[in-house]
């Protein structure tokens, strides 16, 4: 079985035998590297008649990237995708990715409308006024749907806008249709994080058309000095949760172990959670960190690991400085009460205390216990811990490409 990446001439941009996926087909896989729906559909029915002849299976790239588990089975999507992302969409400019259109009007070349049409994808012209709307209604789509906005869907109600119909009347008509999907509670807390923040909300809103979950947000910012309580107000704008910005006149500790440190922490994590009041709805809860930076497969990755061991109810990722080593060695500690990250670690282990910066945790289990400081020589995350653990185990991740790295 070989797999071929081509961009739309034709060319392959590599061959690679890929013995080591056992993927459940026969034959050869293609997939098409460009963005098919800025070429018109003469010249897409010409590649594409070229494609079927040198390959068995015809993919493009956004849906490999956006609908893998459902592609591929018995297969390890993340392994796969990181595979495919190193030899093809690093090298790619052009590229649409995860199925996320919303920079389609970034790229060179005017859309071709009747290609849009044709593959169900919202018409978005030029006039301001027009990208507005689109923008409110692929929003509120999102808000309610957990995907964007189609064509047909996007003309429809923007002939309802034209007419005077309000969004709060679209979102009620939405609403009743809305599928049954499950909340993910995201809480996060910020303070001066303006270089970074955006590129976790960006890939958020990645992960909100990958994956079949609601999103619920709860941020809690203080004490900013800069853009921070500005970005996270135009992010909750249509999403759902709530944000908080205050001023506690606190001092900022960076990496100095300070028990004046854990207990404002304890504090902030705490305020943040008690946002929260939809719990039973939400079998999962995300505790993520800013400054961090994490692929956009890497929920799913822990969610996977965590199902697989029994009693499991907390679980966090390798946590990388950008030279490799685990660096979040504030808040780790083995069940011998070692503080430092083992060597030849290959599976998940079982840990007293871990974070990481981003921690899937059972919402049901998150609900009754709290972040609480201890001592200087522990950060506030081993108090949450020590109260978890009544609960189940908490496991930590083995080094791999699925990890979060720090970026301070």
């Amino acid at each position: 079985m070989r797999v071929f990446c081509v961009d739309k001439n034709g060319i392959r941009l590599f061959k690679k035998l890929v013995d080591h996926f056992s993927l459940n087909f026969d034959g050869n896989i293609l997939i098409p590297i460009f963005p098919y729906f800025w070429s018109d559909i003469e010249e897409w029915n010409s590649y594409y008649a070229k494609f079927v002849k040198i390959a068995d299976h015809v993919f493009h790239f956004e849906d490999l990237v956006s609908r893998q588990q459902h592609i591929f089975q018995n297969v390890d999507p993340w392994r796969l995708y990181s595979f495919v992302k190193n030899y093809t969409l690093d090298k790619q400019d052009g590229v649409i990715h995860y199925s996320n259109y919303n920079n389609a009007p970034n790229l060179r070349g005017t859309p071709n409308n009747q290609l849009m049409e044709r593959f169900n994808y919202p018409i978005i012209e030029e006039n301001e006024a027009h990208g507005y709307q689109f923008r409110l209604l692929n929003n509120l789509h999102k808000k309610i749907f957990n995907n964007n906005i189609s064509y047909e869907i996007n003309q429809k109600y923007f002939k309802y806008l034209k007419s005077g119909s309000s969004p709060h009347i679209i979102e009620k008509i939405w609403t009743r249709y809305a599928p049954s999907f499950q909340w993910v509670n995201v809480f996060m807390c910020s303070r001066n994080n303006e270089d970074t923040i955006q590129d976790t909300f960006h890939h958020f809103t990645l992960m909100e058309t990958m994956y079949p979950w609601r999103w619920r947000y709860y941020i809690y910012e203080n004490d900013s000095t800069d853009t921070t309580p500005i970005l996270i107000k135009d992010f909750m704008d249509d999403k759902n949760g709530k944000y908080v910005s205050t001023i506690h006149k606190t001092s900022l500790f960076g990496h100095v172990q300070s028990l004046e440190r854990v207990k404002n922490m304890s504090m902030y994590r705490n305020k943040c959670k008690r946002m929260c009041t939809n719990w039973t709805d939400s079998p999962y809860s995300l505790l993520i960190d800013t400054n961090i930076s994490f692929p956009i497969t890497l929920f799913e990755y822990l969610l996977c690991e965590m199902k697989k061991i029994e009693n499991c109810v907390m679980i966090a990722p390798f946590a990388a400085t950008k030279e490799g080593t685990y660096y979040d060695t504030y808040a780790f500690q083995t069940i011998t009460n070692e503080n430092n990250y083992p060597k030849n670690v290959y599976e998940p282990f079982e840990v007293k205390s871990a974070f990481g910066g981003f921690v899937i945790i059972k919402s049901n289990v998150l609900e009754k216990c709290n972040w609480k400081p201890l001592d200087k020589n522990h950060s506030e995350h081993n108090g949450l811990c020590e109260q978890v653990r009544k609960h189940g185990k908490i496991y930590v991740c083995h080094p791999s490409d699925q990890h979060t790295i720090w970026k301070d």
